[in-house]
């Protein structure tokens, strides 16, 4: 795995600089995830305080302000969970660069339901960040600098 690990760079050294960008992404949501349990965010409803401060300030369809509203918001403490192992996923997965198309795809729907809220504080952010999971995940970013490359040499496939 180790000289997987060191071949993966002589092989694919083309995209590193999208290796740096990975893990330092990953990293992002690591420290989100971190943060998120050392806050009380899954026992508190900080969540749904969340969301009804940007709904108030949305400019979303009535239909997405209905979901968030009867859907997500009695629901808080499940979607919390959810967003805190997806944003655990997605870092472990970045960092380590073990399957990153599929986190990518968790990526792009966390980013796609954040600008559906239409908060003109936060879009910007979250489209070059979904632009980043779209070509991460199109490229195969976890090739270089991680242990996509050891599972593509020996089972050739999407995942990898």
């Amino acid at each position: 795995m180790l000289y997987s690990f060191l071949e993966s760079i002589k092989f694919t050294a083309h995209i590193f600089p999208l290796a740096v960008f990975r893990i330092g992404i990953g990293s992002y949501f690591l420290n989100q995830s971190i943060d998120k349990l050392n806050t009380n965010y899954l026992v508190t409803p900080q969540l749904a305080r969340t969301l009804n401060e940007l709904l108030n300030s949305s400019h979303a369809s009535v239909n997405f302000k209905y979901l968030i509203s009867e859907a997500i918001i009695p629901s808080w403490q499940f979607f919390a969970y959810l967003l805190f192992f997806i944003q655990l996923f997605i870092g472990f997965s970045f960092v380590s660069g073990f399957l990153v198309r599929v986190s990518s795809f968790f990526g792009i729907i966390l980013c796609i339901f954040y600008l559906l809220m239409d908060v003109a504080s936060i879009t910007p952010f979250y489209q070059i960040l979904l632009l980043s999971f779209i070509s991460m995940g199109f490229i195969g970013a976890g090739r270089c600098l991680g242990a996509d490359y050891f599972f593509y040499k020996r089972y050739n496939g999407w995942l990898w």
